[in-house]
């Protein structure tokens, strides 16, 4: 069955109703038999263990494959890279990545979207709590690469920002006090110390 990639996008808005919105973005239309989807591991949004996709994100994906009848091709990617394989037009879809202009000139965003996650300040847990935005300063804060949080944090360039590949990494950077502070989707926190049976404060949302 061919579907074109424009199509697919009403289609995902519709049957994404009956469980979740989600933001979706697809590539540039294109008649396809079978889509590709990237993406990195993020959870809970993104689960990749060897070959297994899960979590809330690919499970969506793979429900909606089965109502269209199209075949979804999963690849781990590193999220910047995945945004260059959309730009370049070697992925059909990217699943979470937050609207920007820049990005809207290479991607479709679909209607069906979430609103933007919040963005939490992590610490160690023997560190003093980062209880509002000035707590920031004269602390080396790790961020993921490719990523952007809130737009006074973003064009903040008076704070010492370190680019890290994943949370995992920040987290643990955190544990060996290598930094101050990481920044990531509050989810994304929560599910990193669940798995680590660990608690960092994270006082301080946006």
């Amino acid at each position: 069955m061919k579907l074109n990639i424009r199509n697919l996008g009403i289609l995902l808005i519709i049957l994404l109703t009956g469980f979740f919105n989600v933001n979706f973005v697809t590539a540039q239309p294109t008649c396809i038999d079978s889509i590709k989807v990237v993406g990195n591991h993020a959870p809970p949004y993104r689960i990749i263990e060897n070959d297994s996709f899960s979590g809330i994100y690919f499970d969506i994906m793979k429900e909606i494959g089965k109502r269209v009848e199209v075949k979804i091709v999963f690849k781990e990617q590193p999220f910047k890279r995945a945004l260059k394989l959309m730009e370049y037009g070697r992925a059909d879809i990217m699943l979470g990545p937050n609207r920007k202009p820049e990005r809207e000139v290479y991607m479709v965003y679909t209607g069906a979207m979430v609103g933007r996650a919040a963005k939490v300040f992590y610490v160690h847990p023997e560190s003093p709590a980062i209880q509002q935005y000035d707590d920031l300063k004269g602390k080396r804060v790790l961020t993921h690469r490719g990523k952007i949080y809130f737009d006074k944090f973003d064009k903040d360039d008076m704070i010492e920002k370190v680019i890290v590949n994943s949370y995992d990494q920040a987290i643990k950077m955190i544990a060996k006090k290598r930094a101050d502070v990481v920044i990531m989707p509050e989810k994304e926190g929560t599910d990193n110390c669940y798995r680590r049976k660990t608690d960092y404060f994270s006082d301080t949302c946006q």
